[in-house]
């Protein structure tokens, strides 16, 4: 529904778990056409504390809280993930904050 809009890309690092040290394990690597927006904002993170995130960007693909985005060489940690459903009941957007 708002695929036309993605006109950027960004590396989707899917996370598998933590080892015993806290790394975390990378699943699955693959670039994600999106659209990227740096604003900051304060969302709930993962823990349900406020999080002063640094972006957001919209996709089509299932991306997680915990994930790790890649943009212009940069990693940023998932801090929450909301998907939009449309009028017609079909899934149309994910929504990523991130910091």
């Amino acid at each position: 529904m708002f695929s036309h809009l993605y006109r950027q890309k960004a590396i989707l690092k899917v996370i598998g778990g933590r080892d015993c040290y806290g790394v975390p394990e990378i699943k699955e690597v693959r670039t994600i056409p999106c659209r990227i927006e740096f604003k900051n904002t304060i969302v709930i993170g993962q823990t349900g504390h406020e999080v002063s995130s640094c972006g957001q960007l919209f996709t089509d693909f299932d991306v997680k809280v915990g994930d790790i985005v890649t943009i212009e060489n940069v990693d940023y940690t998932v801090e929450q993930a909301c998907f939009s459903v449309g009028l017609d009941g079909e899934y149309s957007v994910n929504q990523v904050y991130f910091a």
